[in-house]
């Protein structure tokens, strides 16, 4: 089963996309009305693996699709997002978005081919997405045990902290300060700790 979160203004055709896009294997969850940060955190909570966003959300929430899209993309990096909407040229020429972001909403009314090939865009999204994530997951754990065992060197140990940064934000680290990933701080910890134990012993 395909993840997908979905923010609209409007909630009386909800029901009909959620038994549409169940029949081919596609979740969709409503996201709770809320501020940018509020929403991105039930992304989180909630496991979405790709994010369709109506463009007119402004008489609800304060903020239009783009502006969302936007903060998403710096919260939730990798996250894939699209904007559903009425307006496609207005959407385009914000310049806010990629255009291949931007879908004409009517695809999720359609029927036959047309409305298929939206759902395999919405599964491509979703696989490529978890993907990506696990290969974050590997990388972190190869470079956190070099740094372990002493070594990781000076560009690792950047890629580390990008790599903890981009995991954190999705939940999948404990949520540790980011210094404490540099060997400098963690020599300096062992050192202290060393110091301390040598007083302890006396």
């Amino acid at each position: 089963m395909y993840i997908v979160g979905y923010i609209d203004d409007e909630n009386d055709v909800m029901a009909d996309y959620i038994k549409r896009l169940a029949r081919r294997d596609i979740e969709m969850k409503i996201a709770p009305k809320g501020d940018m940060e509020s929403i991105k955190k039930w992304i989180v909570k909630e496991h979405v693996e790709c994010m369709m966003i109506d463009y007119q959300l402004s008489g609800t929430y304060g903020f239009v699709g783009t502006e969302l899209f936007s903060y998403l993309n710096d919260e939730l990096p990798g996250l894939p997002c699209m904007i559903l909407t009425s307006y496609t040229d207005s959407s385009v020429q914000e310049n806010k978005v990629v255009q291949n972001c931007i879908f004409d909403r009517s695809k999720m009314d359609r029927t036959g081919e047309e409305f298929e090939q939206f759902c395999e865009i919405i599964k491509q999204s979703s696989e490529v997405f978890k993907y990506n994530l696990s290969k974050y997951k590997q990388k972190y754990e190869m470079l956190y045990q070099k740094r372990t065992d002493g070594s990781i060197r000076p560009e690792e140990e950047e890629e580390l902290l990008s790599v903890f940064k981009i995991l954190r934000a999705y939940g999948e680290v404990d949520d540790i300060s980011s210094q404490l990933l540099t060997t400098k701080v963690s020599a300096t910890l062992d050192s202290v700790l060393e110091k301390l134990d040598d007083l302890l012993k006396k």
